[in-house]
């Protein structure tokens, strides 16, 4: 078994999640607490990823006028693909 020391401010918001019913357990917060400090990771790794890919210049500009048209070519390229994933009868 694992044995967790939190300080006092971390002690008392578990203790209030747990008294206002938020949670039916400690070990319920804390697996929560876990899951989004794991998509907080991913989306961190997301951002770093898109901020470098915008500093190496891999991004397209889409003005207004180009935006529907942006959009609409998406759409296209996304039926195309589930069209081709369906099985034929």
């Amino acid at each position: 078994m694992t044995t967790i020391e939190l300080n006092h401010d971390n002690q008392k918001f578990l203790e209030d999640s747990l008294a206002q019913g938020e949670y039916r357990s400690p070990d319920e917060l804390l697996n929560e607490a876990v899951s989004q400090l794991r998509r907080y990771r991913d989306l961190m790794t997301h951002i770093e990823e898109g901020t470098q890919q915008l500093r190496d210049g891999r991004y397209i500009e889409v003005n207004a006028e180009g935006l529907r048209s942006f959009f609409d070519d998406i759409k296209a390229r996304g039926r195309a693909r589930v069209a081709a994933e369906k099985p034929t009868s």
